[in-house]
């Protein structure tokens, strides 16, 4: 009986020893195609995940049981600090679990013009003017969350993302409004 106790334990020992660098690279694997690792599912977790596209960007988000949050974006006219835009678009999350969250700039077939659309559950909402999108000297910053995990309380509003675009200047140097989009997630009411 001592001996079947000692070979199970050896074993043990020498499979977590495979299995934890094997769990290590899983990770970081996810973590590199763009999947959202939630540690803490009380927390609202986001992350940005790369696209194909230089007109799309896409955010996946952990909403905690138990909340709703409001994702709104604005458009034109976005300051380097405060929340507000000329125009805005809002949309509720109830669920909880993993969300995905993108912006698209496309070509509206009517007119030709570049527009954006936010969605979310992959339903639209919004349809602005972008033609910044065509500016081939422009510049651009973006602040918000990036590639990295961002992790917050549920209680906490937070910058999705801040793009900035001007023809001028790099957008970091405007003081005032600059063309672009943010999106911003708060606690609903």
């Amino acid at each position: 009986m001592l001996m079947a106790l000692v070979a199970m334990g050896i074993t043990i020992v020498l499979m977590y020893r495979e299995v934890g660098p094997l769990r290590d690279e899983n990770r970081r694997l996810r973590k590199e195609a763009g999947f959202l690792i939630v540690d803490d599912k009380a927390k609202v977790n986001a992350i940005r995940v790369e696209t194909d596209s230089r007109f799309e960007w896409k955010w996946r988000i952990w909403i905690p049981a138990g909340r709703s949050y409001e994702v709104t974006c604005y458009t034109n006219d976005i300051g380097p600090k405060e929340k507000a835009g000329r125009s805005w678009t809002s949309t509720r999350i109830f669920e909880a679990g993993e969300h995905v969250i993108r912006y698209v700039i496309t070509s509206d077939p009517r007119d030709s013009k570049l527009r954006g659309n936010m969605e979310v559950h992959g339903s639209g909402s919004g349809n602005f003017e972008t033609e910044w999108a065509r500016w081939d000297n422009a510049s651009s910053s973006t602040t918000g969350v990036n590639f990295e995990r961002y992790v917050g309380f549920p209680d906490q509003a937070f910058e999705l993302t801040r793009y900035r675009v001007s023809q001028d200047k790099h957008p970091s140097e405007i003081n005032g409004p600059c063309d672009g989009f943010m999106i911003w997630i708060e606690p609903a009411k």
